[in-house]
Formats: structure tokens, C-alpha cells, sequence
């Protein structure tokens, strides 16, 4: 069966609007409780090699810390902090990344309040591929630099959801980008 990235994003993506939709009308624009927040979602290769390699469909967990814990409106600087990973077919993707993320709001009067983000940061990737015919596996790591675009929805009650492309470079021949849905919670 072949893996349908589309559908599978469109089948998530109402749990990405779940912070909208649990609002109350007429409820206060997200206000910042503290400084940390943490996420967690699927995460889908993007290149068949990359694919080949491990498997299409991986996991995601991060966490934030806030530099300038401000409103979504006025503009937000944190610092995030990306893991990735996929395995399958005798193989392995990894990647973490650290970033730095500039979140802003856009069109929220009141309630929950839609985002627009892009960060820049260093992959820390690792790739380890098996060759069927002869039962060997290799692997090779990299570090360079990569980067995020992301649209979010923060709620007034600390659940937030983001839809992200993370830029993640090639290592061992297989370019790791991804995209992925992610929920997350603001403490």
C-alpha cells in the first residue's frame, strides 16, 4: 500500500485547528503563561531515497522556550528545539534541530489567534541505509544548516497546533526535508 502524504495531512489537519476550535466566542487573545512549551506529531519524509531508506511516516517531538515571551501579535523570538526519526526497511533518519523561530500572529481580534513562523538552525542528521542483497548497513552523520516555515494556531487555553516544513539537507545521499502536523501544549 502506498503512502498518501495529501491525504494523510488533510485527515490530521483538523486536529492541528484544534486549539480554534476549542475556544469560547468573544475569549481574550492568547495571552503567554510561561516561557516553555512542548509538541509532539507525524512527521513525513519528502524524498523517495530518504523514504527508501527508513519509511515515509516518522515522529515528531519538540519543545520551545520563548527569548521575548510576548504576544503572538507583537512578534515572538524562541528557541526550538526539533527531533525527528524514522525507521524501517533495515534503516534509520534522524535528525535534531535547534533553531531560532520567529513566530507573529495575524487577524486575531480575539480568541484563538493564527500564526505565521520561519526559524533558522543547524541538522544534526544521521542516515543509516541497509543493503538487502549483501545484510550490510551503512551510516553517515552531517551538520549543517537548516530552517522552518510554519503555520500555527494558538488557543487562550495553552494548547496550540502547527502545520511545519523543515528544511533538512541531504546526508548519505537522501535529502531529508519533512513536513509534518504537529499539537502542542504551552504550560
Amino acid at each position: 500500500m502506498k503512502f498518501n502524504i495529501a491525504g494523510t495531512l488533510l485527515a490530521v489537519a483538523p486536529a492541528v485547528l484544534f486549539a480554534g476550535i476549542s475556544e469560547r466566542a468573544g475569549a481574550a487573545p492568547a495571552i503567554i503563561k510561561t516561557p516553555f512549551s512542548v509538541n509532539a506529531g507525524p512527521s513525513f519524509l519528502m524524498d523517495q531515497k530518504a523514504k527508501d531508506a527508513a519509511a515515509s511516516t516518522g515522529a515528531h517531538v519538540g519543545a520551545t522556550y520563548d527569548i521575548s515571551p510576548s504576544s503572538l501579535a507583537a512578534g515572538r523570538n524562541s528557541v526550538d528545539l526539533d527531533y525527528d526519526w524514522f525507521t524501517g526497511n533495515g534503516g534509520k533518519v534522524s535528525r535534531l534541530t535547534p533553531s531560532y523561530v520567529y513566530r507573529k500572529g495575524f487577524g486575531a481580534k480575539s480568541g484563538s489567534e493564527p500564526y505565521f513562523g520561519a526559524g533558522l538552525g543547524v541538522n544534526f542528521t544521521t542516515v543509516r541505509v541497509q543493503d538487502h542483497s549483501t545484510g550490510t548497513t551503512t551510516s553517515n552523520s552531517t551538520s549543517e544548516l537548516g530552517g522552518k516555515l510554519l503555520l500555527g494556531v494558538q488557543g487562550t487555553n495553552g494548547v496550540y497546533g502547527e502545520a511545519v516544513y523543515m528544511l533538512g539537507g541531504t546526508t548519505h545521499g537522501a535529502n531529508t526535508n519533512t513536513i509534518g502536523a504537529n499539537i502542542g501544549y504551552r504550560f
